[in-house]
């Protein structure tokens, strides 16, 4: 499941807004639920050191996540 797709089922399952799971993502990232929010809907594309917390955070391999592009 990528990124984006996991930032729509949060979505779904908060109401129409996942707060939560964007505080959640920009804790462990040290950046704000914003910039989270823009890399989900694909505006931005985080660090690789935001794609390596993210994916052992989220379990999930930085491929599966965010696909072989490389990072900024």
């Amino acid at each position: 499941m990528t990124f984006s797709e996991i930032y729509q089922q949060n979505k779904k399952a908060d109401g129409g807004m996942p707060h939560s799971w964007l505080y959640e993502m920009s804790t462990v990232t040290g950046v704000s639920p914003f910039t989270v929010y823009l890399w989900a809907i694909g505006n931005r594309r985080p660090s690789k050191s935001a794609i390596k917390l993210i994916a052992a955070h989220l379990g999930q391999t930085e491929e599966e996540l965010f696909g072989e592009r490389r990072a900024v």
